[in-house]
């Protein structure tokens, strides 16, 4: 039997989550679409989080809102996941909108690396 890998994507509301999975939808992935906001219960995020292979984290590159709240995110899965080296990817989306930058390349690598 094949394993499932479970993937949750995060990030806030309109930065291109669920289009992003649902380009993805014919992989062998199963994906988790998490829409980001301040009230969400822990105990919720605790057990969907704890099922989670993996994490792509997604901001819009034309939301200087949703870059800023990466750090937010990120602290989120390492105190859940209690561990320094898990599966986590930065996906920048919005490319196509790419004159309506707010985001430098610059920047963005800083806080990837």
């Amino acid at each position: 039997m094949d394993k499932i890998i479970i993937i949750s994507i995060i990030g806030n509301g309109g930065v291109g989550k669920t289009t992003f999975t649902i380009q993805f939808c014919y992989s062998q992935f199963k994906f988790y679409d998490y829409y980001y906001y301040e009230d969400w219960n822990d105990y919720y995020k605790r057990g969907n989080y704890e099922k989670t292979d993996g994490f792509i984290v997604v901001y819009s590159i034309n939301d200087k809102n949703s870059f800023n709240e990466l750090q937010n995110y990120l602290k989120e899965i390492y105190e859940f996941k209690k561990v320094d080296d898990f599966p986590i990817i930065i996906i920048g989306n919005k490319n196509d909108l790419e004159d309506q930058r707010v985001i430098t390349k610059r920047r963005r690598r800083r806080i990837c690396n």
